[in-house]
């Protein structure tokens, strides 16, 4: 089962950098769980806190679990924000979660009123992850970037061909700095390399599955003479794990049952193979087997140009050897006749 973080965008307008790695995890773990409550607390044990959360709990004294859920109800009772009521003309401000009960084994949370319906009611703009993903990055800046993009996740297309990678953003320095909570001592260099290529890394990094978060990522960095003042992302998520290594196993199945070892294919059999996955609607993999099947016609047809040429040129030493062959006998034949 696949769990969906989904909620309004206005959430997006909180920092979150300065929560701990592990109280990053339990936000979005309270957040998920948010979705299907109506009005009412929501309720963690120790246990669920552990299994949704990757909190470890099997070396934390019961001192220190209250103590690590006091400093993260501190920090959550900082996270406040104002609604305007244009019908009734008042403006509301109000704390995300202004109860937080803290017991041996669990915490109770009140979520507010004006903040539930971020979750119930959402119209057009909302963001949507999978929450393992943000689970299973590590760096904090990561797991920002990671639900900024998720934002934008189905705007725009790059390099002029539709939808090939279906993720575009592109930001300000200034906001970018902002939204992800950046020192300001951070000159562009400190951006690039912490806070950018570390979640590259992270992104793309492939799993013992055969599994990565993004498809591709790539940012283009606008300048203005010298300086760096836009930042453009371009980037493709990857399908859910679970869907991933579904169609993965599916794939195995049928191939093992109806067919070869790819790389074994002829031609014929690659044609029918990538026939039987257009069938089963598995795009992605018939796309990279096209590539494979087009890059292994070209090579074959380098092959026969090579051999080709190959061929020409030894021709073409042959004649080139019988010219000379030729011109030295007649320029023996004509050294001989001056003698005479």
């Amino acid at each position: 089962m696949i769990n969906y973080v989904v909620y309004d965008n206005r959430l997006n307008n909180f920092g979150l950098r300065g929560l701990s790695i592990t109280e990053m995890h339990l936000f979005w773990t309270m957040i998920n769980k948010i979705k299907d409550m109506g009005e009412g607390e929501l309720i963690f044990t120790r246990k669920e806190i552990s299994e949704l959360s990757e909190y470890d709990t099997s070396n934390r004294t019961i001192e220190q679990f209250k103590q690590d859920m006091r400093s993260m109800k501190s920090k959550l009772f900082q996270l406040n924000t104002g609604l305007y009521d244009p019908k009734n003309e008042e403006e509301v401000y109000f704390t995300l979660f202004p109860v937080f009960k803290i017991t041996n084994n669990k915490i109770t949370i009140k979520v507010s009123e004006y903040f539930i319906p971020w979750f119930n009611l959402i119209t057009e703009e909302f963001t949507k992850f999978d929450l393992k993903n943000i689970l299973n990055l590590s760096s904090s800046y990561s797991k920002e970037l990671y639900r900024f993009l998720m934002k934008n996740k189905t705007f725009g297309h790059a390099y002029g061909r539709k939808n090939q990678y279906p993720g575009l953003w592109e930001v300000t320095i200034e906001d970018f700095r902002e939204l992800m909570c950046i020192p300001k001592s951070y000159q562009i260099g400190h951006i690039i390399d912490r806070v950018i290529n570390t979640s590259k890394q992270e992104f793309l990094a492939i799993d013992k599955d055969g599994y990565s978060i993004f498809e591709h990522f790539d940012v283009i960095y606008i300048k203005k003479g010298r300086i760096t003042t836009k930042l453009k992302f371009i980037y493709k998520i990857s399908e859910p794990k679970e869907k991933f290594i579904e169609q993965q196993n599916y794939i195995e199945n049928k191939s093992i049952s109806k067919f070869k070892n790819v790389d074994e294919m002829n031609t014929e059999e690659m044609k029918e193979y990538i026939k039987f996955l257009q069938q089963s609607n598995f795009k992605e993999h018939v796309e990279k087997l096209n590539m494979k099947q087009d890059y292994e016609l070209e090579k074959k047809e380098r092959k026969k140009r090579g051999h080709k040429n190959h061929l020409k040129s030894e021709q073409n030493k042959k004649d080139y050897g019988n010219k000379k062959y030729k011109e030295g006998y007649n320029d023996r034949d004509k050294e001989i006749n001056n003698k005479k």
